[in-house]
């Protein structure tokens, strides 16, 4: 069983020096919201791709390759740090429905939510604009309560309103890809059925999201044909249909890859490889193998 495993983990090490690091989507279900005097909101979809590492002393390290395996890679946070790493960012779940504010985090992350919808619908008007004349009059029915009338304006005028509110702010597509990077570090304290509220706090994670971008380039990059069928090989999840935001996809579809940094590979980054004793030389061999000269240190030793 533990050579089974062994030879699972192994394997992961090639792909890693054969892909690099991947970034992984996820669809979970936040909370609903609790609102006074109505029933609770829907339990809110939450869609991510993210790179997960774990901030870890040597003397946790047994303790956390007991539940995640005996292998890692060891980067120093100032190499994350520079490759766009930040710590997660723990949202409690409402623990009382009846009094307190035990909800707050749980209703944040539904206002991020609905701008994220209010951003789709700006986006979705906006381009459909330029397929009518500027000059061409359209009349807006304004329905909300106190305020009811119509309200008239040229396609043109629309499109002028539009730059007017975005003079001094990122593009849309901008703000749409920054709130996509801000859900991708959401994590929650605890999980239903968890009676210890700080489980997940504890592990101080740290993630690299999709969205985030310096000067117009993002080092995520999208998997080439020829990884995604090495993927697909590799593992049956990778050929399996995932549900996210934009629809069903292939689940190595949604994956990406951070693959260089200041043009080096990056699994030649990391400070060392933690694997079993008795796997040293076959994870030395790996690495080898991809040109990668990093330290190999036995579990056990540390």
């Amino acid at each position: 069983m533990r050579a089974s495993c062994h030879n699972k983990s192994l394997s992961i090490i090639e792909a890693i020096c054969r892909v690099g690091l991947l970034l992984t989507p996820e669809k979970w279900e936040f909370p609903p919201e609790r609102v006074s005097g109505g029933p609770p909101s829907n339990s809110l979809p939450v869609f991510q791709k993210r790179l997960c590492f774990t901030d870890l002393s040597p003397s946790e390290l047994n303790n956390h390759a007991s539940y995640f395996g005996p292998f890692a890679l060891e980067y120093e946070i100032t190499t994350l740090r520079n490759m766009g790493a930040m710590p997660a960012i723990y949202i409690p779940a409402e623990i009382d429905s009846e009094r307190g504010y035990s909800g707050s985090g749980v209703s944040l992350v539904n206002r991020l939510h609905e701008l994220d919808v209010f951003l789709d619908r700006v986006q979705r008007l906006r381009s459909e604009l330029s397929e009518y004349p500027k000059d061409q009059f359209i009349r807006l029915n304004n329905t909300n309560a106190g305020n009811q009338g119509i309200i008239g304006c040229t396609f043109g005028g629309l499109i002028d309103l539009f730059s007017t509110l975005e003079e001094g702010n990122r593009d849309i597509d901008t703000l749409k890809n920054s709130l996509a990077a801000l859900f991708g570090l959401i994590k929650q304290t605890d999980g239903p059925g968890i009676d210890d509220l700080l489980i997940h706090y504890r592990e101080r994670e740290w993630r690299i999201t999709k969205g985030f971008n310096r000067d117009g380039i993002s080092l995520v990059k999208d998997l080439t044909e020829e990884d995604k069928i090495y993927l697909a090989d590799f593992a049956p999840i990778f050929r399996n249909d995932i549900e996210m935001k934009n629809g069903k996809l292939r689940y190595v579809d949604a994956c990406y890859t951070l693959k260089t940094y200041e043009k080096d590979f990056v699994p030649r980054l990391a400070k060392r490889l933690i694997a079993p004793k008795a796997c040293i030389n076959k994870a030395t061999a790996i690495l080898s193998k991809h040109s990668i000269d990093i330290e190999v240190s036995a579990l056990e030793e540390l």
